[in-house]
């Protein structure tokens, strides 16, 4: 699986003693009541009210209403206190891929080969978000973390620093 998408996971998995491993993932056809990261999220609520959830993640309640419908991204951050707070598996939150709850693994998963580089990640959030600025392109919040995660993964792997051309390589396959 890739490695952004491994470091969201670490952070919730240092918690919990579970890692997720996600380097190679290869993101597999979702149940169509699942397939998304805002269904998941309604999941999670339960019979909370967004008020309610969102006094407990410490987030305004418009914002937590805006990822619950998919209008807008979820960073890091978000995806870390969800996973704290309601003991979830953030692979499950993120991609929809095995158990809801950490307590539900059945296997512990292999550690992950580095830590999350946040300034790297910011540069690709940053990047990313440019560039669909630039080319006037909206993708799902799923399509984006996908490239996002994809576009981490490509520089923690060559140590490259993030470039406008490799984003936009990307932004092309994509668009």
């Amino acid at each position: 699986m890739l490695t952004y998408v491994r470091a969201a996971i670490d952070m919730c998995a240092q918690m919990s003693g579970q890692v997720w491993s996600c380097s190679d993932m290869a993101l597999a056809q979702k149940s169509h009541s699942m397939s998304k990261f805002q269904d998941r999220l309604r999941q999670v609520r339960g019979k909370l009210t967004q008020e309610e959830i969102s006094n407990q993640l410490d987030i305004h309640s418009i914002t937590y209403g805006r990822y619950e419908r998919g209008e807008r991204s979820p960073g890091v951050e978000f995806v870390e206190k969800v996973c704290r707070a309601f003991n979830i598996s953030p692979t499950w939150l993120i991609l929809g891929e095995g158990p809801m709850r950490l307590d539900e693994a059945a296997v512990p998963a292999p550690a992950p080969a580095a830590p999350l580089n946040q300034e790297l990640l910011r540069q690709v959030l940053a990047g990313v978000k440019k560039g669909l600025a630039l080319k006037r392109l909206v993708l799902s919040p799923d399509k984006e973390a996908e490239l996002v995660a994809l576009l981490y993964d490509h520089y923690a792997k060559t140590g490259e620093s993030p470039a406008e051309q490799t984003v936009e390589r990307y932004l092309r396959l994509v668009a």
